[in-house]
């Protein structure tokens, strides 16, 4: 509707709805039984379309929407940066019509003498471009979780008890994108030919698939074959396997403590194991609270009552409320009196809420030169002070590095948010020396967040080995912005984990009192 000019108030309203529903856990049965249009925000029109797409696959009215748009602009639209006004530049002056061809134009120079283009914009552009064309046939894992139960519940019908099956690769290992999905399956010919029969359709290219890749092999193999395609090779070769039937006896034999899956990728795990410290690292238990979350006083969907009230169900000790500051005006950003009113509201709550402790706290945006939002006293007011890159993503390495280490610097800030702005398969990480970033954390004792939304997963579990070498403390964060985000902790414990980042520097591990000593004595 945006792309074709329609009403901007029809337009907000469906972004919003959109927005309410991704975070409802139970939208068709909603649809079926006809309760969509009592979630708030949902009304009649909402409902006709979820309707029809249910019934039919399809919208009539988003069909007709798309006629109506020049032939590209749906494509080329999905390059990040490149808007509608100056999409359709392209298609009238130019022709262009695909990403393809954007590519092409871009690589012989053909955008610089284009109104409101230049040498810097085609070479976004085409970066943008590379970067799409890299990530395609890619898929986040949290996507495609779906589909792995779909996956495991129709071969399991079809296996006798003496077969057996398991995900394997880098499913298995949970790696965050993924270009396969691995299975490996002990059976016989007729079992390997009924389970590639049910998943041709599962893994056709139309249906969003991933290309589904069977590994097979006798029962008696099953253990073996297991530990060798879960992967990765580096780790295969480093543990002796060839003689033994499963995975435990692998381990056992070699000295070592079972190591999980999602451990693997990094080789440090072997050391751990054989040390008897895995146990060091983080669990979902562990988790005694959580720093980085948004109510409706910015752009969360639910009361900040409501945010306590999921983190006690959670059994947490503690919970933050960290709403955006005043610079953020598209997320609804908070202005001095309206944090006067946050305050009071917190205050009322602590009062009569004993079973779980509320900080209040700023989600405040790094200014383009490292400052932060709001005077120092009133900075100096909060609990917590999470200081996120919001704007300016396009700065190159040095001046993001500074912007972002003079925000380090300031004694208000207790958690670096998001530390490199990407989003999986749809932003790259912002060019930044993240190697000074975290050493310059870990000097003025600010965490650095593993952002837990499965659409960030920032800061990439890569970084493992330097945040243990330089004892930088982690802050695991769902960045929830309503009660049903709060369960996404459960991604960055897995990052956290396969980081291999001991409980001593995660926060979240810390009791309330060990939680505000730290936070008493980091300056």
């Amino acid at each position: 509707m945006r792309l074709a000019g329609e009403n901007p108030f029809k337009t907000r309203a469906l972004e919003k709805g959109a927005k309410i529903l991704s975070e409802e856990p139970d939208v068709i049965e909603r649809i079926k039984d006809g309760s969509i249009t009592k979630i708030p925000g949902i009304g009649k029109g909402i409902e006709e379309i979820l309707t029809e797409f249910l019934e039919n696959g399809q919208s009539q009215t988003r069909q007709e929407l798309i006629k109506s748009l020049p032939k590209g602009l749906l494509e080329l639209t999905n390059v990040p940066g490149l808007g509608p006004s100056k999409a359709k530049l392209l298609i009238e002056k130019l022709g262009i019509e695909s990403i393809a061809e954007l590519e092409y134009a871009c690589r012989e120079n053909r955008l610089l003498d284009l109104k409101g283009f230049g040498v810097k914009a085609q070479a976004s552009i085409l970066e943008q471009v590379q970067y799409l064309n890299a990530t395609a046939g890619k898929a986040r894992y949290v996507d495609i979780e779906p589909k792995l139960i779909e996956i495991e519940s129709l071969i399991s019908g079809t296996m006798d008890s003496s077969e057996s099956f398991s995900l394997t690769g880098q499913v298995r290992r949970k790696i965050e994108v993924l270009d396969q999905i691995e299975l490996l399956i002990s059976g016989t010919k007729n079992t390997f030919s009924k389970i590639e029969k049910k998943l041709i359709t599962l893994s056709k290219p139309e249906n969003n698939s991933l290309p589904i890749k069977i590994h097979k092999c006798p029962n008696e193999k099953f253990g073996l074959e297991l530990f060798r395609t879960t992967g990765p090779e580096e780790f295969v070769k480093m543990i002796p396997s060839a003689s033994f039937s499963n995975e435990k006896s692998i381990f056992e034999n070699n000295g070592l403590e079972y190591i999980p899956p999602e451990l693997r990728d990094d080789p440090f795990s072997i050391v751990l194991s054989k040390n008897n410290k895995l146990n060091t690292l983080i669990t979902e238990k562990d988790i005694l609270g959580t720093f980085h979350n948004h109510s409706n006083y910015s752009d969360g969907i639910n009361t900040i009552e409501e945010m306590v009230t999921i983190a006690s169900k959670y059994e947490h000790q503690y919970i933050g409320i960290t709403d955006h500051s005043q610079s953020a005006f598209y997320a609804n950003g908070l202005k001095e009196p309206a944090l006067h009113k946050q305050k009071k509201e917190i205050d009322s709550i602590r009062k009569n809420n004993s079973k779980i402790n509320v900080l209040w706290g700023i989600e405040s945006d790094i200014l383009k030169d490292g400052s932060l939002d709001y005077p120092k006293k009133l900075l100096e007011n909060f609990d917590i002070v999470i200081a996120s890159v919001h704007t300016r993503f396009g700065l190159d390495r040095e001046t993001m590095t500074k912007r972002i280490i003079e925000a380090l610097k300031n004694p208000a800030t207790t958690i670096l948010g998001h530390p490199t702005g990407r989003l999986l398969l749809g932003r790259k990480a912002f060019e930044i020396d993240m190697e000074e970033v975290i050493k310059t954390a870990a000097r003025h004792k600010v965490a650095i967040e593993i952002n837990a939304n499965p659409a960030r997963l920032d800061l990439d579990w890569r970084w493992g080995k330097l945040i243990r070498d330089t004892g930088a403390f982690v802050a695991i964060s769902p960045d929830a912005h309503s009660v049903d985000g709060y369960s996404d902790i459960r991604f960055g414990v897995t990052v956290a984990r396969k980081a291999l980042i001991p409980k001593s520097q995660i926060l979240n591990t810390f009791s309330y009192d060990e939680l505000k000593k730290w936070l008493k004595n980091r300056t």
